[in-house]
């Protein structure tokens, strides 16, 4: 109960809202704040989501965004890591 609580406060308390792909768990939460399905956060594509914001002291309708897909070329540091890990 105190966990429930807690997450309704945390949403009851942001200005925006921006949902990704979420799970069975979290979508009626998410879905009820957004205004849209439970089903429409569950199945979303990859790189997109949903955004609710303020604009001028009112809340917006979700919209649908696309984000930028990863640099192909980007490694990150996992060669780092891995090097680091092997050097122990």
């Amino acid at each position: 109960m105190r966990w429930a609580r807690l997450r309704f406060a945390i949403i009851g308390n942001v200005g925006t809202i921006i949902s990704f792909r979420v799970g069975a768990y979290d979508a009626p939460l998410l879905a009820n704040e957004l205004g849209i399905s439970e089903d429409s956060l569950i199945n979303l594509p990859n790189f997109t989501a949903r955004v609710k914001r303020i604009r001028d002291g009112s809340p917006t309708e979700a919209e649908f965004i696309t984000t930028l897909l990863p640099d192909p070329n980007f490694v990150g540091r996992f060669p780092a890591v891995l090097a680091n890990t092997r050097n122990r």
